[in-house]
């Protein structure tokens, strides 16, 4: 297994606006290996080259209510952060501190950052499999969140979060927490974040 990875420089056609398309970089049925404890991506320095620069979460986050009930107190919201079958860092659980009751994409949201502060966590501890990580690729069947991270949060930023009465926009500050933690691994440790639904 190849555990380094030749940068290749300019636009990368599978990563574009904070999102990972794996149409573009690869055959689709042959995109992701697990190895361990890491569920490795395949890299477009060549075909099959699998990577420990590249690591994916997958993340989700539900809410389980009775029709009309989301967001009501009756209802219960889990995560779950998934890299691969044997890993130690998967993890999911009940949401019982959010600030208001939960909803479907406010645990989606939460999934979301949960799994960044695990890579983080990674990062810091140990790094993956001895080797560098280069890309983090966040994997989740979130419309909504992709949407937020990939659009929303960029607008805040030039315009603020306040709606045209003044209010904050619901998950409008989680969803600020979820770009800080992406920028930090950008920024401060070197590690591209990238999005993919699927």
């Amino acid at each position: 297994m190849t555990v380094c990875h030749q940068e290749k420089n300019g636009r990368r056609d599978w990563a574009y606006d904070r999102i990972f398309d794996p149409s573009q970089a690869i055959d689709s049925d042959t995109v992701e290996c697990r190895y361990k404890e890491w569920t490795y991506l395949a890299c477009d320095c060549g075909p099959h080259v699998l990577i420990a620069a590249t690591y994916r979460p997958i993340t989700a986050g539900v809410c389980r209510c009775q029709d009309n009930q989301n967001g009501t107190t009756t209802v219960k919201a889990a995560i779950g952060v998934y890299l691969a079958p044997e890993s130690k860092h998967n993890e999911t659980r009940l949401l019982q501190d959010l600030d208001n009751p939960p909803t479907s994409h406010r645990a989606e949201l939460e999934a979301g950052i949960q799994a960044l502060i695990t890579i983080m966590n990674i990062i810091v501890v140990k790094g993956v499999e001895g080797a560098k990580l280069r890309m983090v690729i966040i994997k989740s069947d979130s419309a909504y969140l992709l949407q937020g991270v990939t659009h929303w949060v960029l607008q805040w930023k030039r315009h603020g979060v306040l709606d045209k009465r003044g209010e904050v926009i619901e998950n409008a500050i989680r969803f600020m927490v979820l770009e800080e933690l992406r920028r930090a691994l950008e920024e401060v440790f070197h590690v591209s974040v990238l999005f993919w639904q699927w």
